[in-house]
């Protein structure tokens, strides 16, 4: 009876340590990271502002695999902070883990926030910036910030509501009037012709949501220079020639800058959102297609006769000049 009680003791007592032993492995694999926060306009110009002590803005970082103290060294990146209530100090050296972000409603306003209004301009932006983040991660901007800057906020934050950004391994293509990118289209003087272009996921899924800006080369006038894929991933542009032959290229563009990670500091810490393709915390996106138009009266026998025209009068000429 005593033996068995012991069997049992030493039984439970290993099982113990089994489960001690695997949830410290557990806690050892975390992959560490060390950060140095640099002091303020150090190594470059953060753009943000001090209020009372307290900062908004961009701030610039140094990331390393391995602790240095507090001194500079590592790979330099910019970075904003995302936990409203925590508290981090310059010239400090912090262990973080990298978090990866989700895909959700919130993280895909602050991609487009980031996509098209960082790096900021000035250090009003900065701070538009800032408060913007923290707004759509707490839904509230701090007591610090004055009251002028709200306005500037809201308006990033109004603006990127149900918003998207391309991401890489995106699908970008004409799809209308002729599918595929770097179309050639065929127009009458004076037309108008409707462009369409579709953003799609790697597996196909519509991205709404995405601005994409338009410009023209040659002749010609745009009805808008930006717009904004719809819930089937599709925008539109309506292009009118000029009266006479001309040759015109349509240039659709759009980019993305996706936060792949954030930098997670723990406790009663600020977490912040580093701006960079080191350590793969963002990962950037630019992509354009082409639709060219070629401009040309239409003649009884067709668009055929035309072209075969046009390079009978080309022959012809290099002729008489020959």
């Amino acid at each position: 009876m005593i033996k068995s009680k012991l069997r049992l003791f030493v039984a439970i007592i290993f099982g113990l340590l089994l489960i001690s032993l695997s949830f410290s492995t557990v806690i050892c694999d975390e992959e560490r990271y060390y950060i140095y926060v640099h002091r303020i306009n150090s190594p470059y110009h953060w753009h943000g502002m001090i209020f009372n002590s307290y900062y908004a803005g961009e701030v610039y970082i140094d990331i390393r695999d391995n602790p240095q103290g507090n001194s500079p060294g590592g790979e330099t990146a910019r970075a904003y902070c995302i936990h409203l209530d925590g508290v981090i100090y310059t010239r400090t050296e912090y262990s973080v883990t990298l978090e990866s972000v989700s895909d959700t409603e919130e993280w895909r306003e602050i991609a487009y926030i980031l996509t098209w209004y960082d790096p900021p301009e000035n250090d009003t932006v900065g701070v538009w910036i800032q408060g913007a983040l923290w707004f759509i991660l707490n839904n509230t901007i701090p007591d610090f910030i004055p009251n002028e800057y709200h306005d500037g906020i809201m308006a990033l934050v109004d603006e990127a509501a149900n918003r998207d950004v391309i991401r890489e391994n995106d699908i970008f293509e004409w799809i209308a009037p002729v599918p595929g990118n770097n179309t050639y289209i065929v127009a009458n003087p004076g037309d108008t012709i409707t462009l369409e272009a579709k953003i799609t996921s790697s597996t196909g899924r519509p991205r709404s949501g995405v601005k994409v800006e338009f410009s023209i080369t040659g002749e010609g006038y745009l009805n808008t220079v930006v717009g904004w894929t719809n819930s089937e991933g599709i925008v539109t542009v309506q292009v009118t020639v000029p009266n006479h032959v001309a040759d015109i290229e349509v240039k659709a563009s759009t980019r993305g800058v996706w936060p792949q990670k954030y930098i997670y500091l723990g406790g009663d810490k600020q977490n912040l959102l580093g701006i960079d393709t080191t350590y793969e915390l963002t990962v950037s996106t630019n992509i354009w297609i082409i639709a060219n138009i070629h401009v040309i009266p239409e003649l009884p026998f067709g668009t055929l006769a035309a072209v075969a025209t046009c390079l009978f009068a080309y022959l012809v000429k290099s002729k008489l000049q020959a």
